[in-house]
Formats: C-alpha cells, structure tokens, sequence
C-alpha cells in the first residue's frame, strides 16, 4: 500500500471517527423520576435525577438531540428497561409527527401524529406492525380543557375524555366517559401538577358517586397505600404497596374483614403466592404457574389442606368473591371446585 493511500485513509478515519464523537456530544440522555401531561399532548419530565448511583425504582431515561428536541425516552428500573418511544421528526420540525413503541424489547406500534397551526397534537393514527390503522384520538383545544375522543376502526366514536389543566399547562384533572351514549358513568382524577401522580379517583354510575380512592406516597414519590370510601364517604377497602409492588389488600364489611397478603419473587418481581383470610381465619392459597417470559399459564387456588378449590387458566387471580370467582370479572375458562361460600 503506497504512504499516500495509507493516509488517506487515516485521514478518513479519523474524520470518521471526529463526527462520531461530535455526534455523541450533541446527544443528551438524562435521567427523571416523574413524567407529566402537557396541554400539547408532548410528553415532559420533572425531578431530574442527578446521582451516578444505580437508580431502582422507577424512573424515565430521556434522550434528546443538539436541538433539544426529546428523540427517545425509556421506563427504567435498576438498571432494565421497561418499555421504550422513539419519536421522529419531518425535516426541521420542532415536534416530532410519529413515534413507536417498544414493551421489553418488542415493537408494538407506531402512532401518526398531526398538529395545528399552534403545534398542538389534533389526531393521533395508531397503527399495528403490520400498518393498519387500529385506531385514532383527537383532540380538541377549548380555553379551559382540552376534550380527547377515541375512535374504533370503523370510525365510531367509543370514549371521551375531558382534560383540564394548572396555569403551568400540566394536567391536573381528567373526566373520562366509557360510552359517548353513557355520560352518567365516568371516573374522575385528580393529579398533583408536579410529579404528574395520581391524588384521588372517583367512580360514577348513572351520575351517582360509587367510590372514590385516594392515593399516599412515601418522601421518594413511591405509591404506599390506596384507600377505597363509599358513596356515603365511609372507608372499606384499602391497598398497600411496597417497592412499587402491592402487598396486601383489605376489604370491610358487614360480616367482617377480608384481607389478602401477597408474595413476590425478589429477582423477577412476580407474583409467586397469595394468602387469603376471613376475620383472621385463612380460607385459601393462590399459587401462580408462568411461562418463561413470567405470562401466568394459570393460577390455582388451594384450600387449607392444599386441596384444589378453583383453576384461573391465563389469569393472574388474588382475589375472590365468596363463591371463588374473582372479582375483577367471570374469567373464560375458570372451574370452581369448591362450591357454595369459601367463607
């Protein structure tokens, strides 16, 4: 090789290489604790995190480029990444007019999005991987609240929510309707304008008041106890968490107290056992089978001497009515052994 070739190629490398380290410099990733509802609809990020220590629980990674504009952000906990967006841009664009998403390192979906004259999200297409459109979302921009309406594939308008909005244009509360033929039943949120955390929840059924829920966090902003009220503004129920997980579940009465306790595999985080009692007194056990991937393949439910009383097929189940069926909703598939009440 003569000299003058060999450092022409040297002097390609090393360009090569230059680009590639202004490149890196250009791009920001930076860590955030709480992510935030804008009025835009564009995703923003508060409590920026700071520490070179391994974060564990769970926080946003954002990345930007040299215009600031955000190109991808992550959900992170210690150190695995959770699920991921990635957003694109048409030539110079300040906002980004598509976005993907990935869940554990698959794609999902790619969303369209169009804007006003303002910049302001109008319509989102939410394609499958193979390209059909699934469904959109539309918005539309009032002074005091922004009005979300969801679209079946058929173009039949399926939910509606309203949105509202603090002086700092960061979400604060949220009326969604289930049924643009169904006003009366909607639930209500309210949400703290800085963390983007949920404060309380109310359920409404023919426009009357069936439940409301408020929502406490530890210092770190991590989420430790629900409690559950009646119409009346009389407590029943509550959940409590722990590292993000929920660990027990309480239910009052009449007949007394339900509680549930549950069990979790430190590495994986999934659920491995829970516990159920009746005023102190256990009734049963559920036990989880998965697949590899963690998906539950069914989960059993044992009586005191281990004797089977109910099968969940593809369902993870903790709790129960008095007759075995889970209260969440009557499962496909589900055989109950033990008849009559558990308790």
């Amino acid at each position: 090789m003569s000299r003058l070739r060999a450092s022409r190629i040297f002097f390609a490398a090393f360009v090569v290489a230059i680009a590639a380290s202004t490149a890196s410099a250009q791009v920001s990733i930076r860590n955030y604790r709480y992510k935030l509802s804008a009025r835009s609809q564009e995703p923003e990020f508060a409590a920026e995190i700071l520490s070179t220590v391994p974060v564990k629980q769970t926080h946003y990674e954002v990345e930007s480029d040299a215009q600031g504009r955000t190109t991808r952000f992550a959900v992170m906990r210690a150190g695995e990444k959770l699920s991921e967006t990635l957003f694109h841009f048409a030539a110079n664009a300040k906002v980004p007019n598509e976005y993907e998403s990935f869940e554990a390192g698959e794609k999902t979906g790619v969303v369209h999005i169009q804007r006003n004259d303002a910049g302001s999200r109008v319509r989102e297409d939410h394609l499958l991987l193979g390209g059909t459109v699934a469904e959109h979302v539309e918005y539309s921009y009032s002074p005091d609240h922004v009005e979300e309406d969801s679209y079946t594939i058929e173009g039949k308008k399926s939910e509606y929510s309203m949105l509202y909005y603090s002086p700092k244009d960061m979400l604060i509360r949220s009326v969604k309707y289930y049924s643009p033929f169904d006003p009366g039943r909607r639930t209500e949120w309210e949400y703290d304008d800085g963390t983007g955390l949920a404060k309380s929840r109310q359920q409404f059924i023919d426009g009357k008041l069936t439940v409301a829920i408020s929502y406490t966090y530890n210092a770190d902003g991590n989420l430790v106890r629900t409690d559950a009220y009646n119409s009346k503004h009389v407590w029943f129920a509550a959940d409590e968490f722990n590292d993000e997980l929920r660990t027990k579940r309480i239910y009052k009465d009449e007949r007394g107290t339900k509680e549930m306790r549950l069990t979790y595999d430190d590495e994986k985080r999934w659920l491995t056992e829970s516990t159920l009692t009746f005023n102190g007194v256990f009734i049963c056990k559920f036990v989880y089978e998965r697949f590899p991937n963690g998906t539950v393949k069914w989960t059993n439910a044992l009586g005191p001497n281990d004797e089977l009383w109910a099968e969940y097929p593809n369902y993870e189940v903790f709790d129960v009515k008095r007759n075995g069926e889970s209260t969440e909703a009557k499962l496909p598939g589900s055989v109950i052994h033990k008849t009559g009440n558990w308790w």
